[in-house]
């Protein structure tokens, strides 16, 4: 019995390893928070500019190696800003959403399956709260990336640890190439 239990719990292990994307140090926040341990805090924005039922916003940021020229991630590591957003069926308008990450740079991922922004890679600094933008669909599923940094610290005043002043983030001129990656067991 107990090396049934075992052999079971070695297959289910195995399985879950070579699944995927296990780990990801990426984590929203909803409450205040200041920076630890040389995190920084990402703050991103998403709206509509009309409400449309059924449908919603959703985006991957991946954290990218500059010295690799590509995204981090692999089967067993993968740092991302996962963005899910159901579209408000009485109004349209940005919801702000923030995220502790490690620092470095974050890129448009190869998973979104849409063309990049047109400023598809920010810096997340260590010790920092930063503003990647908004992130608004203006219709058939097209998004269009826009800035309000005083909207956006407005609406997170109350995640924002008070002596964390958000600013916007720096975007440098990089060439993204990004490939998904397929893991299975």
């Amino acid at each position: 019995m107990k090396s049934t239990i075992l052999g079971f719990a070695v297959i289910v292990a195995a399985s879950v390893s070579a699944s995927g994307c296990l780990v990801n140090s990426v984590h929203q926040i909803n409450h205040p928070s200041a920076t630890e341990s040389g995190d920084a805090i990402v703050v991103v924005g998403v709206g509509f500019d009309t409400p449309h039922p059924l449908s919603e916003i959703s985006f991957s940021l991946d954290e990218y190696s500059m010295k690799n020229g590509k995204s981090t991630g692999n089967c067993f590591h993968y740092n991302h800003i996962e963005v899910h957003f159901p579209s408000p069926t009485n109004r349209s308008g940005v919801r702000y959403f923030a995220y502790r990450v490690p620092p470095g740079v974050y890129v448009w991922s190869a998973f979104n399956g849409t063309p990049a922004p047109r400023t598809p890679a920010f810096i997340a600094s260590g010790d920092r709260a930063v503003y990647f933008g908004d992130y608004v669909d203006v219709g058939d599923h097209a998004l269009d990336q826009r800035s309000n940094l005083a909207a956006a610290q407005l609406a997170m005043q109350t995640v924002l640890s008070k002596d964390l002043r958000l600013v916007n983030a720096d975007s440098p001129p990089i060439p993204i190439h990004g490939t998904p990656f397929l893991c299975t067991p």
